[in-house]
Parts: C-alpha cells; structure tokens; sequence
C-alpha cells in the first residue's frame, strides 16, 4: 500500500487517475470532475451507476462561482457546515453529466478537513467524492481496506473526521432535507 501527500494526489488526479483520500466522516473516492475518461473510471470502480452523480467537494465557495448561477452571498452561505452538502443549481454545459447524474442540481460540499482542502488547493479545482466503498456495500474504514478493495489507487495520507457518517444533504433551492 502506498500512502501519498496532498500534493502527489493532486498530480494524480490531472493526470487523469482516481485517488482516495480521509474527509469529515468516511473515506471517498475522487477524481479530476472534469476527465470523462476519469469519471467513468471511478464509477466502475464503484459498480455505481452514473443516474446517481456525485458530490463535487470544494475548499471554497470560490473553487466552484464559475458552474453556478449563485450570488457571492448565496455561495457563502455554503460554508456553515463541512459535513452538510448542498444541491444546487449549476449553469448547462459547465459539467459532465457523469457528475450530475439524471438530476437537474449538483450536489457540492464545501469541506474544511484538512487533507481536502489541501487536495483542493494543490489540485486548483473542485474534486469529485463518493464513499469509498463498492456500490451498496460498507464503506471502507481504513487505508488498508481501501487498497484491498481498489488495488492501485493513490490513497492520500490522513485521518479521517469525527462525524462517522455521511453527509446531510439539503436542497440549497427548497431548503428540504433529503438526508440526515
């Protein structure tokens, strides 16, 4: 098993690889939002349908001002939780529909973990996340896990949060909760 730095993923992840890495509560799955090729990877890796889409993680409301039609105001309130994930509105033609799936809104955290936001940084862009784990079966807990379950991915060295559950997920438009 390899253990890599922020900065070696982010090289991964433009290169066109999908790397794991710690977040707020489980450990996910990601590549560069960008990369079809990328995209279609990660989820068979997952045996994941791409109807579902994935979740864009951001370091800041600014990694993403440029795929919505949000105001400034409205990207910052954005940020009053690293462990809830907002749907929002994005502007057509800006993502693949690998990452949003059948749905008419993206799904996107701004994360303040420490191993995300430098991911983030070092990659300059919005990355995507999804657990890591096969489609419909536990997530992985450990590092080791991980490499056992996905043989050959970078796994970004790093521990994962205290909230040992998956995001909540709020419509940033209706205010619904559609997970808690």
């Amino acid at each position: 098993m390899m253990l890599s730095t922020s900065e070696e993923c982010a090289k991964a992840l433009k290169e066109g690889r999908v790397i794991a890495y710690p977040t707020e509560g489980v450990w996910g799955l990601g590549c560069d939002p960008f990369n079809q090729d990328a995209l279609q990877h990660l989820l068979d890796l997952k045996q994941r349908p791409s109807e579902k889409g994935l979740i864009l993680l951001a370091d800041s409301p600014q990694q993403i001002a440029d795929l919505t039609p949000l105001s400034d105001h409205e990207l910052q309130t954005l940020q009053v939780s690293s462990t809830t994930t907002f749907l929002i509105p994005f502007h057509k033609n800006t993502l693949p529909t690998l990452v949003t799936g059948s749905h008419e809104l993206v799904a996107v955290r701004i994360s303040n973990h420490p191993v995300v936001k430098a991911l983030c940084k070092a990659f300059n862009g919005p990355i995507t996340s999804t657990s890591a784990n096969l489609t419909g079966s536990p997530t992985a807990e450990t590092a080791e896990e991980i490499a056992r379950l996905f043989p050959n991915l970078r796994i970004c060295q790093g521990v994962l949060g205290c909230d040992k559950r998956p995001s909540r997920i709020i419509s940033f438009l209706s205010g619904d909760i559609l997970r808690d």
